[in-house]
């Protein structure tokens, strides 16, 4: 199993769980920090990840992009995430992205 593989194994392991959640639900802050620090990990693999995951698993993977963008403050994260920002149609992912963005500091 190559490195994406085995990133896209632990992120759908921790997603199918937090889909079972209600976004209410106290237990969901529990996921968010679980994806955060996973895509946290590695920005280059994680954005090959982004690029080519459903578009379920981009949206809920969308509710962390600011809090990895917290963890990282990357520049190559927040070039994807304008990228996806102006080709997304999915209005929620690109709230998100913006969010994400708005948080980058520039040192």
């Amino acid at each position: 199993m190559d490195d994406l593989q085995h990133l896209g194994q632990r992120l759908s392991d921790v997603l199918e769980e937090r889909k079972r959640l209600h976004i209410n639900d106290p237990a969901v802050y529990r996921y968010w920090e679980l994806l955060s620090k996973i895509l946290a990990e590695n920005i280059p693999l994680s954005i090959s990840y982004l690029k080519q995951c459903s578009e379920e698993y981009l949206e809920l993977l969308s509710e962390v992009f600011e809090d990895v963008m917290e963890l990282t403050n990357n520049i190559e994260y927040l070039a994807y995430l304008k990228d996806l920002k102006d080709q997304s149609v999915n209005e929620l992912i690109t709230s998100n992205a913006k969010e994400a963005m708005d948080y980058y500091r520039s040192e």
